[in-house]
């Protein structure tokens, strides 16, 4: 383990807390983590004139310093950003301006499927005043990037710093980027959720499915487009996969499709209202909830079901451990940390929790 990476287990470990009883299991981290990111989202600012893509600067948030070679990203991102500033200027795609609340268009998301080389563009506009330009500049954008399989726009009409809106309005016929992990299918869309380190995915998918036997009956809530469920879907008796996001869900049921699945079914609900409705049927519980955790309510509910363990995949140790603390009656056995951020402070934590006997 490199320094750089003990610094970030160290710090992980104190925001956890109390691991005198649990084993501490080594960091899953990338040799060389450079062209390793398979999204970039980019601010997107300037005049429609001199735009410019980038991150915003840390010494002034209403300026933007321009990113066009970020050495994270894998190959085939950086190149089409020219060709994005060009169709800004061409199709009148006027940047938003965050002080001054004017302009239409916010960020630009480009993501790339590792295993495919299929990508997607994501533009998010104020409002729908420049969508007939954005669709024209689809065609030539396509010709221009034959990886490029789908194109959509999201509308964010609020002054705050929120990356997406509700309203999502696909500009081609496809919606999926397809992708494989693990020789597993795993389409993704625009608006749903998917690890931006596919190295470092794989091998978190790969860490649970170890885990599993074929008497399992497993239920995997904040499914996404089903990363956990179809690794240990060839190993369980069943799977469940409950995700809000209905794009993930229809992402979910393609991939049902591609893998050839037959004991697995998603579902598009909120945790907690699904869970409230359900019975003992799960003895294996994996959850990988956002950075807010999981919370009282639905650990409860959890609770309620009684699972023999919870594989707990977390982005924020601080939740992680809270939810920790709520979980009475079970156990952390072990953690793992995952180095999905390199080069940020962050690291994604998994962690079993069994039941007490």
């Amino acid at each position: 383990m490199n320094d750089y990476i003990a610094i970030k287990v160290e710090n992980l470990k104190k925001e956890i807390g109390d691991l005198s009883e649990v084993e501490v299991r080594p960091a899953i981290f990338l040799q060389d983590p450079f062209k390793s990111r398979n999204k970039a989202r980019l601010v997107v600012s300037g005049t429609v004139s001199q735009p410019i893509l980038g991150i915003p600067a840390p010494e002034d948030r209403w300026q933007t310093n321009e990113l066009l070679d970020c050495p994270l990203h894998i190959d085939g991102i950086n190149e089409v950003l020219p060709t994005i500033k060009e169709m800004i200027i061409k199709y009148s795609l006027t940047p938003y301006d965050i002080h001054k609340r004017t302009g239409e268009l916010k960020y630009f998301i480009a993501y790339k499927s590792e295993s495919t080389g299929e990508m997607y563009y994501r533009f998010v506009l104020r409002s729908k005043e420049a969508l007939d330009r954005l669709k024209k500049a689809v065609g030539e954008m396509m010709v221009l990037n034959s990886s490029l399989k789908v194109v959509s726009c999201n509308i964010q009409p609020k002054p705050m710093a929120s990356h997406e809106g509700d309203e999502e309005i696909f500009l081609t016929e496809n919606h999926f980027v397809l992708n494989k992990m693990n020789d597993l299918w795993l389409p993704v869309s625009t608006q749903s959720f998917f690890q931006v380190t596919s190295q470092i995915a794989e091998k978190l998918y790969y860490e649970v499915q170890q885990h599993i036997t074929d008497s399992e009956r497993v239920l995997d809530l904040f499914c996404g487009v089903g990363g956990f469920s179809f690794h240990v879907a060839s190993k369980s008796q069943s799977v469940v996969g409950v995700e809000l996001s209905s794009i993930a869900i229809e992402c979910a049921n393609y991939a049902c499709e591609l893998n050839n699945s037959n004991n697995t079914q998603f579902v598009a609900e909120d945790a907690f209202t699904y869970l409230r409705n359900q019975k003992g049927q799960y003895n294996t519980i994996i959850v990988n909830p956002p950075r807010r955790g999981l919370g009282e309510d639905v650990v409860r509910l959890i609770q309620d079901l009684s699972p023999e363990r919870i594989f707990y995949s977390s982005c924020n140790p601080k939740t992680f451990q809270s939810d920790r603390n709520l979980l009475k009656g079970y156990r952390l056995k072990w953690i793992r940390p995952f180095d999905m951020f390199p080069y940020s402070s962050h690291l994604e934590v998994l962690g079993e929790f069994e039941k007490i006997s």
